[in-house]
């Protein structure tokens, strides 16, 4: 009889500490897609200045900002070329609207507004988003910043990155 009891006593231990882990883990994955934008580079366009967490890998700018809950009025996501590009954008994985701010030798080439999520599309079905020309880099901003900061094609972009105190 004792040995039954250990057993269920063992059994149930178990199942808590897997439940105890899956909630964690759960909160472990929310908390990293809802998070602010890890902050390290900024960007003066219009009026606005703009905290941006900056995407250089294929597997980074494929994420962007798909699966974040929200992205903040004074924060954008750079994704920086190595060299000069046409790339499409789709909406993959988004949860709310963007603005997209398409920029080649800091000058703004021309803005996308207000993109819907297209939230329950299929991935075929989703639809894909150009720039006019080639670009080197793409800011993305919460839906309606162009128009609050009064970004427009021709804008100066000054894109300053900060190591620690200094500013490059």
């Amino acid at each position: 009889m004792k040995r039954n009891a250990w057993i269920t006593g063992l059994v149930a231990l178990g199942i808590i500490v897997a439940i105890g882990m899956s909630g964690f883990s759960k909160k472990s994955q929310q908390a990293n897609i809802s998070s602010p934008l890890n902050k390290g580079t900024e960007i003066i366009i219009g009026s606005a200045q703009i905290a941006t967490e900056v995407m250089r890998t294929d597997k980074e700018m494929a994420r962007g900002l798909g699966g974040r809950n929200q992205i903040g009025w004074q924060e954008g996501m750079l994704f920086a070329y190595k060299n000069a590009a046409y790339p499409s954008f789709w909406m993959k994985d988004m949860r709310f609207p963007i603005d997209i701010v398409w920029i080649r030798e800091n000058k703004v080439i021309c803005v996308t507004e207000n993109i819907d999520p297209q939230i329950g599309a299929s991935q075929s079905a989703l639809r894909l988003y150009e720039p006019t020309d080639f670009i080197d880099n793409v800011l993305e901003l919460h839906a309606g910043a162009v128009r609050k900061f009064n970004i427009k094609q021709g804008d100066s972009v000054d894109i300053r990155t900060f190591t620690g105190n200094t500013v490059q």
